[in-house]
């Protein structure tokens, strides 16, 4: 079959569904929503580098000059081997032409984003909505790392880029976390801060608890877990009319510190500061019940109130 009519056949229906399934959303959506984007490539592709090795638990790997040269190291043995590979006589391996085709994908999808930036003003992927690049550029230089090399010096070039991808690999799975990701690092310790209440429902009745729009989901998550939870549904606080009898908020948005101060709430516990200074989670009730509360079981570790 022609290359072109296949093309056509595959991408043709495509672009037909997407447009009528999303076309009138797209037209008629307000360009003052599509905020979230970056504005230069330089920009796009530094939030992947930024995300890909997210708080590696050492401290030497944790700082922007090691990452920055982990991905110097990956793009220029890349690189060297693909230039060596495309100079060979033999240079239609399957694989070959696959990572090509993936290099191909990636370059026109950069130069139609880049367009439709400079024609329209529509922004630049950026973090979560460049996330696809990763695995297209991952894929691409896994499938030349599977050439086998013809030469000793071959051997070399791809061993160095087998190297990288360990070390790579090595450093995602020190990244692994079960408790929060990049997007919702301000979730890092609200277990601990659902257990401080669920102590709070055993021992002192409390049941109707209100809060931040980032912790109703998480906290209802954890009470469905447990099967002797003695709490009621969370509400958002954004929803509540007021009478709740503990609030979790952050600190970090100033509408929470704000409905702390105009309800007049006490803070009887704090959580450690979150990962990239997004504040800290904090429980809140009445002053007449905090007294009794930080003086009972639930607070027998001492939680510094005072940051």
């Amino acid at each position: 079959m022609n290359l072109g009519l296949l093309l056509v056949c595959c991408w043709l229906p495509a672009a037909i569904v997407t447009l009528g399934l999303s076309g009138s959303a797209m037209l008629h959506m307000p360009k003052e929503r599509l905020r979230w984007g970056a504005t230069s490539l330089h920009e796009t592709f530094g939030t992947i580098i930024e995300a890909s090795f997210y708080r590696m638990p050492l401290d030497f790997m944790a700082g922007t000059s090691f990452i920055q040269l982990i991905w110097l190291l990956f793009g220029a043995t890349s690189l060297a081997w693909f230039l060596f590979l495309l100079f060979r006589p033999d240079q239609n391996l399957r694989l070959f032409r696959f990572a090509l085709a993936l290099s191909a994908v990636t370059a026109v999808t950069l130069i139609i984003h880049w367009t439709a930036f400079r024609l329209f003003g529509l922004l630049l992927p950026r973090g979560r909505t460049a996330i696809y690049f990763f695995p297209l550029l991952m894929t691409a230089v896994g499938s030349l790392a599977a050439i086998p090399p013809p030469s000793r010096f071959a051997r070399y070039l791809r061993g160095s880029v087998l190297a990288i991808l360990f070390v790579m690999a090595t450093c995602f799975l020190l990244c692994l976390r079960l408790t929060y990701f990049e997007e919702w690092r301000w979730n890092a310790d609200i277990k601990e801060a659902y257990s401080v209440l669920n102590c709070m429902s055993r021992n002192y009745g409390v049941r109707s608890v209100s809060a931040c729009w980032c912790y109703v989901y998480p906290l209802n998550f954890y009470r469905l877990q447990s099967k002797h939870s003695l709490l009621s549904s969370v509400s958002d606080d954004r929803m509540d009319s007021g009478d709740a009898q503990a609030y979790v908020f952050n600190t970090f948005f100033e509408r929470d510190t704000g409905v702390l101060d105009r309800r007049e709430l006490k803070i009887i516990y704090r959580g450690r500061p979150l990962p990239g200074r997004v504040g800290n989670t904090v429980i809140a009730v009445k002053p007449e019940l905090a007294q009794a509360l930080l003086t009972g079981p639930c607070f027998t570790k001492r939680f510094d109130l005072s940051r």
